[in-house]
């Protein structure tokens, strides 16, 4: 492991948080997930006490998009420094983190969120890519 591939990663997770950062005027877009999350990733979440499995972009983009437009309005996360762990080998690293935030709803309703997020990942082309999403809502600190 090398600084490099320390804030590759970071990167890689950063732009996770920041994809799903979004308002009217930067609206949400599968395209900001495109170079990050690997074209078959799988995605497990348990957002809205319902379980979904979703599987590669076509998926994400399938159900993620739809739901974004018609229910949210404008949303921010950030992961909480402190739960932050890398464990970063040659090819492949694996991420935990709780993140925390939320925001409104398109009826006006804030709604905020606190989820355990970890994500196994790999370095493909010099890059590092989100294999899975692997979701937990803290239902006691989220609406």
């Amino acid at each position: 492991m090398t600084a490099k591939d320390e804030a590759g990663v970071r990167a890689c997770v950063d732009a996770w948080l920041a994809g799903w950062t979004f308002d009217p005027s930067d609206p949400w877009s599968l395209d900001r997930f495109t170079p990050i999350l690997h074209k078959d990733a799988q995605v497990i979440d348990d957002y809205g006490h319902q379980l979904s499995i979703l599987n590669g972009h076509k998926d994400y983009a399938g159900v993620w998009g739809p739901m974004v437009r018609q229910y949210m309005k404008q949303w921010a996360i950030r992961c909480e420094e402190e739960t932050y762990q890398a464990w970063i080998g040659d090819r492949v690293a694996c991420v935990s983190f709780v993140l925390r935030g939320g925001g409104e709803m398109a009826n006006g309703e804030v709604h905020r969120l606190r989820q355990y997020c970890t994500f196994p990942m790999e370095r493909i082309d010099g890059r590092w890519v989100i294999l899975k999403e692997h979701i937990t809502t803290d239902f006691a600190h989220s609406t």
